[in-house]
């Protein structure tokens, strides 16, 4: 029997029992980001980041942004990664931070002594190269390349997938619970499971947004639902994430030069 509804899981009148559209769905028609409070706003996306992957995401924050993201691997307190970028609300300073050990500490770090808390957009890629090694892009300008110790993800007995807008100072493999939430707006978030390159990066920053075929694209977060607390995948993978307190903020992009 004919079930008419809105047959697209991305909107928020999406009918899981019909079986054909009849053109009900409500698109919200504008660009929106989500909002973080600094409190307790975080997104759950349960995506596992591998050895050999690429992170990319927009931020703004007029306050600083503590912390941006997470991901941890770990076997005990003397084998483990994990990952807290942030833009330092005591300075600033844009900190991608990745402790990492595996019988002798070997952190992953990167700074930018500069203050971002200048309430505009700022894009931040993370290529992991599968080798033990990482490079950091900041606004498409890249930081370096360096070495972390503890290189065996897939092989790690713990592992804590994706946030988005938390992080664990209290350090996951040492139990603790996450304790820092970042304040500030984030957009434009994807996973990839390869390392992209310098040409590539520059590229996705030049197109702003992605079509979600992307070849090696994992997942994608355009956060233009505009409503709900679930933050749709743009790609086939069903990635979505949770979204836990995070408000809609209808907003705009305007690309070009920042430098005064």
């Amino acid at each position: 029997e004919p079930i008419p509804g809105c047959t697209d899981p991305a909107v928020a009148n999406y009918n899981s029992m019909a079986n054909y559209d009849d053109g009900s769905c409500e698109y919200i028609e504008g660009n929106y980001a989500l909002s973080f409070d600094g409190e307790d706003d975080y997104i759950d996306t349960g995506v596992s980041i591998s050895e050999e992957s690429t992170i990319i995401y927009w931020v703004k924050t007029s306050t600083g942004f503590w912390f941006l993201a997470n991901f941890a691997y770990w076997n005990n307190t003397t084998a483990f990664f994990e990952f807290n970028p942030t833009i330092r609300d005591d300075n600033g300073y844009f900190n991608e931070w990745a402790y990492s050990n595996n019988g002798g500490r070997d952190d992953y770090a990167f700074v930018i002594e500069k203050d971002h808390r200048d309430n505009l957009w700022h894009n931040v890629t993370t290529v992991f190269h599968g080798d033990g090694s990482g490079t950091t892009y900041f606004d498409g300008v890249s930081l370096g390349t360096d070495n972390f110790a503890f290189t065996d993800w897939d092989g790690a007995s713990n592992e804590k997938t994706f946030d988005i807008g938390r992080g664990n100072d209290n350090y996951w493999f040492n139990g603790g619970s996450p304790n820092d939430y970042g304040q500030g707006e984030i957009d434009e978030v994807s996973i990839w499971n390869r390392a992209l390159s310098e040409q590539e990066v520059q590229s996705i920053l030049a197109a702003m947004e992605l079509n979600g075929d992307e070849e090696g694209l994992v997942a994608y977060w355009n956060f233009n639902e505009g409503n709900g607390s679930t933050a749709y995948d743009g790609t086939d993978n069903s990635n979505d994430g949770t979204i836990n307190g995070a408000s809609w903020l209808e907003m705009e992009i305007i690309p070009g030069c920042k430098d005064s």
